[in-house]
């Protein structure tokens, strides 16, 4: 890691990150659901395990909705890492014309995958889980254009320093 140095290419890993992320946690909310569904059931035929439930309902009410968050910052970190690294590549204006055409490939990309997120969170099993997270469906919704946004910074903090006198 000590001589790592950022490109257009990390948003392809960036975006295949948040959409396992994504999944995983509607995976995760779904589990959970279950879980509280079993221990009512449970409940209603007369077996009574308090402590499982106290368990389980601080987990519901303390971590399922951090799962939002989570995602948040797992999507900050890896654009703002890319961004911040991409300061310590230098490279020739000549090759802005490549990042043009890999940006609207990964645009692309991106709409297949938020295309994949929707088909994945309007499953009738998923569904109901996937509407609790306002903020992955926020970004989902518009991930062309937040790639689109993100490779535009990462294009400025790479290309940008020759703007400056920066770039050797």
């Amino acid at each position: 890691m000590m001589n790592k140095k950022a490109s257009l290419q990390d948003l392809v890993l960036i975006m295949g990150i948040l959409l396992t992320v994504a999944i995983a946690i509607i995976i995760s909310a779904l589990i959970t659901r279950e879980i509280q569904q079993s221990a009512l059931m449970d409940d209603i035929n007369g077996v009574n395990n308090h402590r499982a439930r106290v368990i389980y309902n601080r987990t519901l009410n303390n971590v399922v909705p951090q799962f939002d968050n989570i995602f948040l910052g797992t999507f900050v970190a890896g654009i703002l890492g890319t961004v911040i690294l991409g300061f310590a590549v230098r490279s020739f204006p000549v090759f802005m014309v490549a990042a043009f055409v890999f940006t609207i490939v990964l645009v692309m990309l991106a709409a297949i995958m938020s295309n994949v997120y929707d088909d994945i969170a309007s499953s009738p099993a998923l569904a109901d889980d996937a509407d609790d997270f306002k903020a992955i469906q926020f970004i989902f919704s518009n991930f062309p254009l937040v790639i689109l946004g993100s490779a535009v910074l990462v294009s400025i903090s790479i290309y940008g320093l020759w703007r400056l006198g920066l770039g050797t």
